[in-house]
C-alpha cells in the first residue's frame, strides 16, 4: 500500500482533468497537500504511475455522528447541525427538520442552568 501512495498522490493532482463532473463538487480530497474537488456519489477514475486504473467515490453515511467534548449523538444524513452563540457564555447546536421536529443542545460556560429552574 505504501508504494502506491506516491503514485496516487501524483494522479490526484491530475484527477481534476480526468474527472468529468456535471454536478457541484462540494468536497475536496486532499492527499499530501494536493486537493482534488469531488462530488458525493460520483465515481472517479484515475491512472496510477504503475499504469493501473483505479475507481473511487465519496459517499455519505446514512447515519452521521456529532461529537464534542461533552456529548455525542447520531442523526440522519438529511439533517445538518447549525451552531450559534446567542451569548458569549452560551453555545447552541440545533438539528431540526422542515416540520419543526428536532433537538437543541445548549452548553453553558459560566452560567449554572440549575438557577433557571428556581
Amino acid at each position: 500500500m505504501k508504494r502506491y501512495l506516491p503514485a496516487f498522490i501524483l494522479c490526484m493532482a491530475s484527477a481534476g482533468a480526468m474527472a468529468q463532473t456535471s454536478e457541484a463538487a462540494n468536497f475536496g480530497v486532499s492527499i499530501d497537500g494536493a486537493i482534488t474537488d469531488v462530488a458525493l456519489g460520483k465515481e472517479y477514475k484515475m491512472k496510477l504511475a504503475s499504469g493501473k486504473v483505479v475507481t473511487f467515490s465519496v459517499k455519505q453515511k446514512e447515519v452521521l455522528t456529532y461529537q464534542d467534548d461533552w456529548i455525542s449523538l447520531q442523526y440522519p444524513q438529511g439533517l445538518h447541525p447549525s451552531f450559534s452563540s446567542p451569548d458569549a457564555d452560551i453555545e447552541q447546536m440545533i438539528l431540526i427538520t422542515a416540520n419543526g421536529n428536532g433537538v437543541l443542545v445548549q452548553k453553558y460556560k459560566t452560567l449554572n442552568p440549575l438557577n433557571l429552574l428556581m
